[in-house]
């Protein structure tokens, strides 16, 4: 696996033996993160509907398309 090429996905993430060592330090199960990611997911979906992956119908714009156009503050002449 290389974990250069590409963004882990969760499962990949969760497979991961240094991940896997922190989570145990800390007591975390990986039911426990998938747990909390569909509770992120359901809250999103319910108080952002524009923000939910499933009813996305557009590509996302990059961030330079995004940000508001910048002007300069008007000077006193």
């Amino acid at each position: 696996m290389s974990y250069v090429d590409h963004e882990l996905s969760i499962d990949e993430m969760l497979a991961d033996p240094i991940v896997r060592t922190l989570m145990a330090y800390d007591r975390i199960t990986e039911t426990d993160v998938r747990k909390t990611l569909a509770q992120v997911v359901t809250a999103r979906e319910t108080n952002h509907p524009r923000l939910s992956r499933r009813r996305q119908t557009q590509q996302p714009q990059s961030w330079a398309q995004q940000a508001a156009p910048m002007t300069a503050p008007k000077t006193a002449a």
